[in-house]
């Protein structure tokens, strides 16, 4: 029993070691539905891929206050790696 613990935790240490996590600036157009007057934001998020930041920077957006109350959408969003 003691065995598998110490090998169950060896493998998980050892595939936690193995993903590293990139920064990326993402970046994101809101606004009213119906307008072309849009605000950006911008931030940083630190994922193991451009689709993992892409799908957190949405989750952060989509929570704002505008967006997550229903007066404004998101009409783009985008990460892009920082180098």
């Amino acid at each position: 029993m003691i065995q598998r613990i110490l090998i169950a935790t060896a493998l998980s240490l050892g595939l936690a070691g193995t993903v590293q996590a990139a920064e990326f600036n993402c970046y994101a157009k809101i606004g009213p539905a119906s307008s072309q007057n849009n605000g950006t934001l911008m931030g940083s998020v630190s994922a193991a891929n451009l689709q993992a930041a892409e799908a957190e920077y949405f989750k952060r957006t989509s929570a704002s206050k505008p967006v997550a109350s229903g007066q404004w959408v998101i009409h783009e969003l985008y990460c892009l790696p920082r180098s």
